[in-house]
């Protein structure tokens, strides 16, 4: 009798009117509620299961994409029970004056977030692909992922944009019509933009650098970072980020640096006059020793000679290429060529030069006349 008498106040309670709106019952938004605790709570399950149990069978995998990929549908996964939950709810709650609205945003909402969901596989992949051909005879085909990934997000966001427009019910042939018009006029407006996308062009059929390589163009110098469909963006050593517009690198002479497969290493040393002739040309073959035997030089072009008589010193010019395009290994390798050089010549008792000048000063009879007084 007890539950009877509860579960007949229960069943009155839900088809009374809701207290606050007379047009749903209390049944309705107990139940419209309760799809949105449910969708929470499935929520959790599916991110436990999600970043605790697949995660670690995605560990355990050699594949390293396996938790990019979770990682990627979790956020999208979660957007799309609550948009499934408020679709139920308001199905439950049948609002008579907005439910339309309601359904289509819902609707348009799920479109974003499958959107959404393939923008992120799609990142996936360019990642997969870079890693994939770094090879340096497939490199051209991952310094092109950028782009294939702007162009495939771009195409995805045009199929959801055309299919949103044609689901609020507007005439997709008509607004292609209505830029029709326009087209002459953005073509010009365009007109940069549309140069910059044919310098891209230009930069992948002739493919004058890769992304990560060193280059010198238009006065600027270091490692690009990304070739778009407008600019080539470089990073340079001084840690600025400088964008290039691709028809100004089309048009540029372009230094590619990393393709040398080597640096090249200038120095001058001077020593001191009184080291003579003997020291000054076992110093020259002591230098051209010290390079020959380091790891990182390039042995078939090492230039070492002496060059010139200056004012306070006898110069010996240094001319060789170290094997790296590493600017670090390069300034490295530098260094240690030039602590050799000094602890050589020191050993040797060789004495570098710096700009000194000797005056002599001659006596007169007047000079001698004041001594005496």
């Amino acid at each position: 009798m007890f539950f009877l008498y509860i579960g007949k106040k229960i069943t009155q309670f839900l088809d009374t009117k809701f207290f606050i709106a007379e047009n749903y019952t209390n049944r309705q938004v107990v139940f419209a509620i309760g799809t949105i605790l449910i969708a929470a709570i499935v929520i959790k399950i599916v991110n436990y299961i999600m970043t605790v149990k697949l995660r670690d069978k995605a560990l355990e995998t050699k594949n390293p994409y396996d938790e990019k990929f979770l990682e990627a549908i979790t956020g999208p996964v979660d957007v799309f029970i609550y948009l499934i939950a408020f679709y139920i709810a308001i199905t439950i709650l049948n609002p008579i004056y907005c439910r339309e609205a309601l359904l289509k945003g819902t609707h348009i909402f799920i479109v974003v977030d499958v959107v959404w969901c393939l923008f992120r596989l799609t990142d996936i992949g360019t990642l997969i692909i870079q890693d994939k051909y770094r090879d340096e005879r497939m490199k051209m085909i991952g310094t092109l992922q950028p782009l294939i990934n702007k162009a495939i997000k771009c195409f995805i966001g045009s199929i959801a944009f055309i299919f949103i427009v044609q689901y609020l019910g507007y005439s997709v042939s008509s607004l292609v019509a209505g830029l029709g018009i326009g087209g002459l006029a953005v073509a010009l407006a365009a007109k940069d933009t549309l140069s910059n996308i044919f310098g891209s062009v230009t930069i992948f059929l002739d493919k004058p650098f890769f992304i990560d390589d060193w280059i010198k163009v238009s006065g600027v110098e270091g490692i690009v970072e990304d070739i778009g469909f407008r600019t080539t963006k470089i990073r340079t050593f001084a840690k600025s980020l400088v964008s290039i517009p691709n028809s100004v690198i089309a048009n540029s002479n372009v230094e590619n640096i990393s393709r040398r497969g080597m640096q090249r290493a200038v120095m001058n040393i001077g020593v001191t006059y009184n080291s003579g002739a003997d020291k000054l040309e076992k110093s020259v073959e002591k230098i051209r020793e010290i390079i020959k035997n380091h790891p990182e030089t390039n042995k078939d072009s090492i230039y070492i000679y002496f060059s010139e008589f200056k004012e306070s010193s006898l110069n010996i010019f240094l001319y060789f290429f170290i094997e790296s395009t590493a600017w670090d290994d390069f300034l490295r390798a530098r260094q240690e060529v030039g602590l050799s050089i000094i602890k050589a010549f020191e050993n040797m008792g060789i004495e570098f030069a710096f700009p000194t000048r000797t005056i002599y000063m001659e006596k007169s009879e007047n000079d001698n006349l004041l001594t005496k007084l």
